[in-house]
C-alpha cells in the first residue's frame, strides 16, 4: 500500500477515535481510487463484525453498501478485496433479524445470487455469498420465502458446486431447510 493508503487505513482502524461509519460509506461509495474503496471496505466489515448491542450501526447504511458491492462486482481483479469484504458485511449484517427485511427489501438476495451465478466470482466469493443468503432466510418464514422466491431461478444447479463442500452445505440449508 502507498503511505496515504497506509494511514487511511490507520485512521479507519483507530481504536480511539474511529471516523463515523457515514463519512466511511461516504468514502467508499465516492472515491475513484481502488485502493482507497478497498481499505474503506474493510474498514466496513470490522464495523459490521463489531455491532453488537443495542447498535446497529449498519442497518441505516444497507442501500449504499449494496450499491457500492454491485460497483465492485463489475470490476476486475482490482475490486476482488473490496467486493469480498463488502459481501462478507453484508452477510454479518443478515445475521441480525432487524436488517433482514432492509436487505431484501433493497435486492440482496438477488445480488448475492448473482455472485453465486457468475463462475468468475471463485469459492470465496461463492462461500461468502451462500452463506448471506442462509442468514437472510434464517427467522421469519416470510423472509426465508422471499429470499427463496428471488433466487430459486437465478442460481445454478446446485452440481454447478459440487467441488465445494461448503457451498453445497450453505445452497442445502437454505433449500431443504
Amino acid at each position: 500500500p502507498t503511505e496515504r493508503g497506509a494511514r487511511l487505513r490507520a485512521f479507519c482502524q483507530g481504536s480511539r477515535h474511529q471516523p463515523p461509519l457515514k463519512a466511511v460509506v461516504d468514502g467508499l461509495v465516492r472515491s475513484p481510487c481502488a485502493q482507497a474503496r478497498r481499505i474503506l471496505a474493510d474498514a466496513v466489515l470490522d464495523r459490521a463484525r463489531a455491532d453488537d448491542g443495542d447498535g446497529n450501526e449498519v442497518a441505516a447504511f444497507v442501500a449504499p453498501l449494496l450499491s457500492a458491492a454491485a460497483q465492485a462486482a463489475q470490476g476486475g481483479a482490482r475490486e476482488r478485496a473490496e467486493l469480498l469484504a463488502l459481501a462478507h458485511a453484508l452477510g454479518v449484517a443478515a445475521v441480525r433479524e432487524g436488517n433482514k427485511a432492509r436487505l431484501i427489501q433493497y435486492g440482496a438476495p438477488s445480488f448475492f445470487a448473482g455472485l453465486l451465478a457468475r463462475e468468475a466470482s471463485g469459492p470465496e466469493l461463492h462461500r461468502a455469498a451462500a452463506k448471506a443468503l442462509v442468514n437472510l432466510a434464517t427467522g421469519a418464514p416470510a423472509h426465508r420465502a422471499s429470499v427463496i422466491r428471488c433466487v430459486q431461478d437465478a442460481l445454478p444447479p446446485f452440481d454447478a458446486f459440487a467441488g465445494d463442500s461448503i457451498v453445497s452445505m450453505y445452497l442445502e440449508m437454505l433449500f431443504l431447510a
